[in-house]
């Protein structure tokens, strides 16, 4: 999948920081119902990457971080509002507003 060219800047500086990307990570894994393979298809990433992403073992990278947002923008969007409106929650939390 490939991010969206008007995405946000991220609410910190640098990057989401481990514990709390990994716990992101999982919430949209179970929120989605994907397994980490699925959802690491959906973001274009290694399955692996997901694991590691999930047990702090390494850090998302910047075009990672946009992707994951693109994909929580994809679901906000979605046609269930429980989805729709826990994305939109998402966002809100882990993503900063256009600012520019």
């Amino acid at each position: 999948m490939q991010p969206t060219t008007n995405a946000v800047p991220l609410k910190q500086a640098s990057s989401l920081k481990q514990p709390l990307f990994g716990c992101l990570v999982r919430e949209l894994r179970g929120l989605t119902k994907l397994t980490q393979g699925q959802f690491a298809a959906a973001i274009g990433v290694n399955y692996v990457t997901i694991s590691r992403w999930e047990t702090g073992r390494i850090q998302p990278s910047e075009l990672a971080l946009r992707q994951v947002q693109s994909f929580i923008e994809k679901l906000s969007r979605s046609a269930a509002q429980p989805i729709q409106d826990r994305s939109k929650e998402l966002l809100a939390e882990y993503f900063a507003e256009t600012q520019e």
